[in-house]
């Protein structure tokens, strides 16, 4: 009888223990491997553009803003998204990556803009085929400056079991036709328990100063993109964070437009503006509303009322069926001037956010 015991252990445990050494042993690799970059650190230039960019802002003149999450060119209007209440996790092909590439060029050809925000940007990332997209977008416009600040970095992500997302490297892309006079990424607070950190993003705002025609002060200018999966206290904190941030440049005088993702609702937003959908309440979970009286005095928010900037991935996209609304635009300092505020309908052709522009002018 004990003979056929320890024969049956000897059978059984390896099964039990080699899956648990296995996965311990791949917990221990993203431990070690953990995206944990400082609190403030220079960008990446990937490209310092022409040797004849003007060398500061002008003052009073137009200036344009192109904002737009790109959705790592794998959220075109036929996916939906595992975290998000759908089933992928990979986008079908590396063709189909290529194709809302060509579309997304396309859109940022036809938008002669001064400067260019981009959020969801890989760079040899698995869920879209290892195609640079940072290299391609800033081929688009080779005289200006360009910047790279990476959010999301992580070895191998395991889920979903049937299409795993695996190597991941993604993150914020700005472009300039000014000369970058400093270009920081700042790591923005909230952080997910453990192990679960270990394989989301680690978010940040990647911000360039540009001197301008007024003596002594700057302009500054960040690509942001907040957090989504989480009950809103990550959310909280960055907002908390960006607006001293933002109070303190503006109290020395200086010029400041955040632009970008805020995966939240501006105020003004409501759930019904772009109703009818059915997207269950459970696949809503992540929409939180920037809070009441957090926005400080005489600053403005830039939105297009008209057009949809966001539609959910529970689903591929069916008018009337996804929820649709509003969470990508733009936030000015009381010296700065918005003339113009549009959201372009590319009807998410290419991605699961619709382009949106500022014009603009910074005050004498």
């Amino acid at each position: 009888m004990k003979k056929h015991i320890k024969r049956l252990l000897r059978i059984i445990l390896p099964v039990i223990l080699i899956p648990i050494a296995g996965f311990l042993l791949f917990l221990t690799a993203a431990q070690i491997f953990q995206f944990s970059p400082p609190l403030i650190e220079e960008t990446e230039i990937l490209s310092s553009g022409s040797p004849d960019l003007p060398a500061s802002v002008p003052i009073g003149e137009s200036l344009r803003i192109l904002d737009w999450n790109i959705g790592y060119g794998g959220l075109d209007a036929g996916s939906d998204f595992v975290m998000d209440g759908g089933t992928q996790g990979l986008p079908e092909s590396r063709s189909r990556v290529e194709e809302n590439l060509l579309g997304i060029s396309g859109q940022i050809k036809s938008v002669d803009a001064d400067f260019y925000l981009f959020q969801e940007v890989d760079r040899y990332s698995k869920r879209s085929y290892r195609v640079d997209q940072a290299k391609i977008l800033s081929s688009l416009k080779p005289a200006y400056d360009s910047r790279f600040a990476m959010n999301f970095k992580v070895f191998f992500i395991p889920y979903p079991v049937h299409q795993p997302i695996g190597r991941v490297k993604s993150g914020l892309l700005s472009l300039s036709t000014y000369k970058v006079a400093e270009s920081l990424r700042h790591q923005l607070p909230g952080s997910y328990s453990w192990p679960t950190r270990l394989f989301m993003l680690r978010r940040c705002i990647s911000v360039s100063r540009y001197d301008t025609g007024n003596s002594g002060r700057s302009f500054y200018l960040a690509n942001v993109h907040l957090s989504a999966y989480d009950d809103g206290g990550m959310r909280r904190q960055q907002l908390e964070y960006l607006k001293q941030w933002m109070k303190e440049l503006y109290s020395r005088g200086d010029y400041v437009i955040l632009g970008g993702d805020w995966n939240s609702l501006f105020p003004g937003v409501s759930f019904e503006d772009f109703a009818p959908y059915i997207t269950t309440e459970k696949n809503l979970y992540w929409i939180q509303n920037i809070p009441e009286n957090w926005t400080p005095e005489k600053w403005q928010w830039g939105w297009d009322p008209e057009v949809p900037s966001c539609r959910t991935l529970d689903q591929a996209y069916t008018p009337g069926e996804n929820f649709r609304t509003i969470i990508d635009g733009f936030l000015v300092s009381p010296n700065v001037q918005i003339d113009e505020i549009r959201t372009s309908d590319a009807e998410f052709s290419f991605s699961d956010h619709n382009p949106v522009s500022l014009k603009f002018k910074l005050k004498p």
